[in-house]
């Protein structure tokens, strides 16, 4: 992994907030349990919340350490917390707005 950090261009760390992962957690449950979505796997209420509780400790723990990974690259790295920000920050690192 570190090699292809090396020789990127440009890292984007997509970080949206707390709630708006929630709420795509429970819409993505209500949408398989109801099978509106197909799911690899049988979607339960342990498994939801499993997913909630693993959300509200993401930036605490796991963004923490990804964040203190790419330290050493913090000239190429853009944080963002939508796709809309993504493109907008992409297009004016590129010059193109």
């Amino acid at each position: 992994m570190g090699r292809s950090f090396e020789e990127a261009d440009v890292i984007i760390f997509l970080s949206p907030r707390p709630m708006n992962r929630a709420f795509r957690i429970i819409t993505r449950f209500i949408k398989q349990r109801t099978k509106l979505e197909r799911s690899k796997y049988q979607q339960t209420l342990k498994g939801l919340i499993e997913m909630l509780k693993w959300n509200s400790k993401f930036d605490a723990d796991n963004k923490k350490k990804i964040l203190e990974m790419l330290e050493k690259h913090k000239e190429k790295l853009i944080v963002v917390k939508s796709n809309k920000e993504m493109i907008l920050r992409v297009a004016y690192e590129c010059d193109i707005l």
